[in-house]
């Protein structure tokens, strides 16, 4: 779960970007222009910017046969975009979006950093279909990416890439509607997570293999906290339980190696 909201991150930052008819550049006059120093990087800032996304239906099947699918239908996603707003990680600075390229222990690194982002989600999907089953619906309210970074670069002398990504999403109710009437409500999710980490020289590595068993190996040792302040099951035959508490803390993870495709590893 955790990898998915990550992905889902990714992608509604990349939404989050694309040019829209809100969005223009300013030319300077001659005396800013004299103000104007050049120095490395680049500082980028983003004052709400808001992004609407509808989709009739996301579908994936399984390619051996594809009367098996998991199919995500009509979805609604809205988001707010912020950078450097406010001073989301309470160190009493305010940051906007940085990125640049340098060296990190004499390995040349492309690095993104947002320690203020605000990237604010409110998502519905009114139905689930698994191969030709209804099996529900899911929304999630206020899903925020508070803090963000991302350092990348290729092996030291060999193949291959090196990174270090943290970010913390916290989400104030998601709900999973699995009939009419019954449904399983999360509320208080937080998300607060490292993969990979430079300063110990443990980097998350991404390797591509081209021999005769060609794959795609991922190791992604993390580190961080998962918390759910409150878990509820609404049944109306029993009514509303409050299950309680739900808290990973000091998470460490020395080693998460996966293979795409597997090659039968650990098979016996």
């Amino acid at each position: 779960m955790t990898q998915a909201l990550t992905y889902l991150f990714i992608v509604l930052s990349i939404i989050s970007i694309i040019p829209d008819t809100g969005c223009c550049l300013e030319a300077l006059s001659n005396q800013q222009m004299k103000k104007t120093m050049a120095q490395a990087g680049i500082d980028i800032a983003i004052g709400d910017m808001i992004t609407e996304v509808h989709s009739d239906n996301m579908t994936f099947y399984n390619p051996d046969d594809e009367t098996e699918y998991i199919s995500f239908n009509d979805i609604h996603i809205l988001t707010h975009t912020n950078t450097g707003s406010s001073d989301m990680d309470d160190d009493g600075k305010i940051n906007h979006l940085s990125i640049d390229v340098g060296t990190y222990n004499d390995q040349i690194m492309f690095f993104s950093q947002s320690p203020d982002i605000s990237i604010s989600t409110d998502m519905t999907i009114d139905a689930i279909d698994f191969s030709g089953t209804n099996i529900g619906s899911l929304t999630a309210e206020s899903m925020v990416l508070s803090s963000f970074h991302l350092f990348i670069g290729p092996h030291v002398g060999s193949m291959g890439i090196d990174y270090e990504l943290g970010h913390k999403i916290t989400i104030d109710t998601l709900s999973y509607k699995y009939n009419t009437t019954d449904a399983l409500n999360f509320s208080g999710i937080t998300f607060d997570i490292q993969v990979g980490d430079l300063t110990n020289n443990k980097p998350a590595t991404i390797d591509i293999s081209a021999e005769s068993n060609a794959h795609i190996s991922l190791n992604m040792p993390m580190s961080g906290s998962f918390h759910i302040d409150n878990i509820q099951v609404n049944a109306p035959d029993s009514g509303t339980t409050d299950l309680g508490l739900f808290a990973i803390d000091g998470m460490n993870v020395q080693k998460l190696y996966i293979e795409i495709p597997g090659r039968g590893l650990g098979n016996p």
